[in-house]
């Protein structure tokens, strides 16, 4: 599980990361921490107690910029990127990350969009599922080197059936059983996800919203392990 530090100051996110010690050592930090005063001092102090650290900044630029961007975060040491664009784009990055242990990510589309707001955005034909056009995407993402793919629990089923089992899938629009999505179209359980063939799942204001954010990450983790267990099962089953 990977926990998006979105609160408001840097002190609030290294409480928050303080009350998780115990259960989440993945965190995701975008452009509302770095741009605000202290946060490149908070990446840096996650990297030193050893934390990873999905970098989601979506780079989308000229390739050779992609590329520079993409070097930097290679030299600070995190181990996810994410990167927008095309298979020039994507192969940029990819050249860029070296032989670094950072693995360049191809964002796919987004979990705020509804599957009608995606057809229009893309412009899919009437007989093209949004689920195919985002199959064909990874598949192409991935021919151009990209390590893994962003994508919503809607599609991780089909895409993991589509590509190599190394590539990696980290899906956003996690929810538990109930709970509401925000601004989240495209969402699923963490129990669903990881079943569908996710390995990572990215959760935000579900946790650090909750009054007691290191109980409710306990709740993730439970149901992801048991998703785990029973995919153990299945595959050990004559």
């Amino acid at each position: 599980m990977i926990v998006a530090l979105d609160l408001s100051t840097p002190a609030e996110n290294k409480a928050l990361v303080a009350r998780l010690d115990r259960t989440v050592s993945f965190y995701k930090v975008g452009w509302g921490v770095l741009l605000r005063p202290g946060g490149p001092e908070l990446l840096e102090e996650l990297l030193g107690l050893g934390k990873d650290v999905f970098l989601d900044l979506k780079f989308y630029d000229v390739p050779n910029s992609v590329a520079v961007a993409v070097g930097a975060a290679a030299a600070r040491g995190v181990r996810f990127v994410t990167v927008h664009g095309n298979q020039e784009i994507v192969g940029a990055a990819a050249k860029a990350r070296g032989t670094s242990p950072l693995k360049v990510l191809a964002v796919t589309v987004l979990t705020s969009l509804s599957e009608q707001e995606a057809r229009r955005m893309y412009h899919l034909p009437d007989d093209v599922t949004l689920e195919e056009h985002v199959v064909q995407f990874a598949k192409n993402q991935v021919s151009a080197g990209c390590d893994g793919l962003i994508a919503s629990p809607r599609e991780v089923a089909a895409i993991r059936r589509a590509v190599p089992d190394h590539v990696v899938i980290v899906t956003p629009g996690i929810r538990l059983e109930g709970e509401p999505a925000d601004d989240q179209k495209r969402t699923g359980t963490p129990y669903e996800s990881i079943a569908d063939g996710a390995d990572h799942l990215v959760v935000g204001r579900s946790i650090y919203r909750d009054p007691d954010p290191a109980g409710k990450a306990e709740r993730y983790v439970a149901a992801i392990q048991r998703a785990l267990d029973d995919l153990e099962r299945r595959a050990s089953r004559p």
